[in-house]
This record gives C-alpha cells, structure tokens and sequence, in this order.
C-alpha cells in the first residue's frame, strides 16, 4: 500500500524553476544547472525504485517515499521506507553514472565517467546512521522497536564491479534495483514474527505522515540572488522559450507555435516556488507579461485562485498546480 507516494521533491521543483528563470550571465547559472541535474539523476533512481516496489503484495506492504524527520531536534531524511507487520526497510537510493569503485581504507566511494572522477560518502554507512536515528524516533514517539533493515539500492546505469577487497563487509547492503523486490521477500520470508496488528500498522502509518517535514528553502536567499536575476513571462511547455504571448484567449510560443490555454500556471508555479505565495494583480501583470488587469483578473478566476481581499491591496493566494 502507497501510504506516500512518489512525487517530485518541493525542494527539488524550485531547483528546476530557478534553472528555468535565473538569467544565463549570472555566474551562479552552471552551479544551479549542476545541482539541479544531480537531483534530477536522483529522482530518476527513486521513481524507478518505487515503480518495482509496487510488486510487493498491497496488504502486507507499506511504502513511503521522501520522509524527514526529527529526532530529539536533529533533523533526518530517508529516500523510501518499507515496513511490514514484523520489519522495517530503509532504502537508500543512488543513481551513479559510469563505473563506482569502494574504497574500504578510506570509507568513499569514487564514481569514474568519462574521465572524471568525484568522491563520495559511503552510503551503506549513511543509511546505517538512518536505523539509529529511526530507532531512536520510534521509542520518542512512542511506538513499537521493530527490526529495522537497511539497503542501498543502485541504479541500473551503475556499473559495479565488487572484489573482496571493496566494502566486502557491506556487499549484501548494495542492491541492484531489480533485485530489491525479491531482496526484501526473501528477507521477510525468514524471519517476520508480527509485532505490529492492525491498529498499530495505521498508528505507525500516522505517526510517519503527521511527522513528516518537508524540506523548504527560499532559493533566493540561498545563493544571495536578486528577483531582478529572474526571467519573466510565461514559458513554453514545449521548448521551453520565454516569453510567450497571450493571443486571442490563447497562449502562442512566438518560437516553435505551441498553443495553450492554461500555459500561465505553470509561470505561476514558478513564483509560488521562488518569489511568494501570494501575488497581486499588478505584479501578475508584469510577470506573466500581460498588459489588463481585467484580463488578470479573468485568469486568476478561471484558474480558481482564492482572492483575499476586495481593495486594490487584495492578493491572490497561489498553490502548486501540478
């Protein structure tokens, strides 16, 4: 059972509005493009990790992707969580590129393509960290100590070749990703005496959700960026050009001529993510490059916006429309 399912990080949605917006001369632009491809990679690895999770049995297992938590004031994040009435999985998830080689003196993982190198944290200790905090978490709250197992599931672009002298110890923690569904059956399958009945399942599903912390930075006070660095206008779904134009009813891209109705949505996710949660009619106007307040108004309306106020201070309160 999907008691959170995957979806796109809020975290890593403004990572891909600021790629979008920042101005190509600002000397951040190549970080931001960097950061924003890497947590794309990731995001690749933990969609497909999930879409093999979906073979377990729905009745037996519960699946949560992306939880943060807080445990006794430190803040910590997994990539998915498998628990069953007996057992519960963290899998940590890495999506490397090229060749990984394990270097067991110094604990880093060195990932090779194309004639780069970058050095790594050991994962398999990283999610170790993640069973002593979650255990620590489940006494806090209250709940069951349940076993806890750890896994870290590679992606199938990684090219992985361990000897006996790599991590031989953590061998049986690096998992491929096709294999993780069979891996956490046949773990169960030796050894899952209940410890959790129905209610406790629903409690502990609970406690998870309600618990939960979503990441939240403001992007622009991050990396020191002005709102005067941020390409307006609204952009093309298909070719991703800036500005389109707003025709007869209908948004044109004056690049490749894709036509949509609702394409300013997506303009205004991007200031809901980066700029603010509210927006006026005028500042409408002048980010999605619309010239009448009576058409912004209209917009907003048919979007289904909430207008708060009925002055010429009143504000639109903005959401992310997915």
């Amino acid at each position: 059972m999907n008691v959170k399912p995957y979806e796109l990080p809020a975290d890593v949605c403004k990572y891909g509005a600021l790629n979008g917006r920042l101005i190509r001369s600002h000397k951040l632009k190549a970080a931001i493009s960097a950061e924003f491809k890497k947590m794309m990679a990731g995001q690749h690895g933990e969609k497909e990790l999930y879409y093999h999770l979906q073979y377990l049995p729905y009745d037996k297992f519960f699946i949560l992707h992306d939880v943060r938590l807080v445990e006794h004031g430190r803040v910590f994040q997994m990539d998915v969580i498998v628990f069953t009435s007996g057992r519960v999985f963290i899998l940590e998830v890495k999506n490397f590129k090229g060749f990984i080689f394990f270097n067991e003196i110094s604990q880093l993982v060195h990932q090779r393509e194309d004639g780069s190198e970058e050095v790594y944290n050991n994962p398999v200790t990283q999610v170790e960290k993640q069973k002593l905090q979650l255990q620590s978490w489940l006494a806090q709250n209250g709940l069951p100590a349940i076993p806890i197992e750890t896994f870290v599931v590679i992606g199938n672009s990684t090219k992985f070749h361990p000897t006996k002298n790599q991590f031989s110890k953590y061998l049986h923690k690096i998992i491929p990703i096709s294999n993780i569904h069979s891996v956490i059956v046949e773990t169960c399958n030796k050894s899952n005496r209940p410890i959790l009945n129905g209610n406790g399942i629903q409690q502990l599903s609970t406690t998870f959700l309600s618990s939960h912390i979503p990441l939240e930075r403001d992007l622009l006070s991050k990396y020191n960026i002005s709102k005067n660095d941020l390409l307006t206008g609204v952009q093309c779904p298909n070719c991703a050009a800036l500005p389109m134009k707003r025709v007869h009813g209908k948004w044109v891209c004056l690049h490749c001529q894709h036509e949509g109705k609702m394409d300013f949505v997506h303009a205004l996710n991007d200031y809901y993510l980066l700029i603010d949660e509210s927006i006026s009619v005028r500042q409408a106007m002048e980010f999605l490059h619309v010239p009448s307040d009576h058409v912004v108004t209209y917009m907003m309306q048919k979007a289904k916006y909430k207008r708060v106020g009925r002055t010429a201070g009143s504000r639109y309160v903005l959401r992310y429309v997915k």
